[in-house]
């Protein structure tokens, strides 16, 4: 895991029962996960994907 990112290739299958959740900012090193690349290995899959944007200090 580089900068405690989310790898969208190691994501399983998912479906409707499945909740993604991707960081916009990770605490310790500020990186965001890849947005695109997840959404697109979880669209059409019925998959909720959550994209948690609160940074809180």
């Amino acid at each position: 895991m580089k900068q405690a990112r989310v790898l969208p290739d190691a994501v399983p299958e998912v479906d409707h029962r499945t909740i993604v959740v991707l960081q916009a900012g990770c605490v310790n090193t500020g990186a965001s996960d890849r947005f695109n690349a997840t959404a697109d290995h979880v669209e059409g899959t019925g998959a909720w994907l959550h994209i948690d944007g609160a940074f809180g200090l």
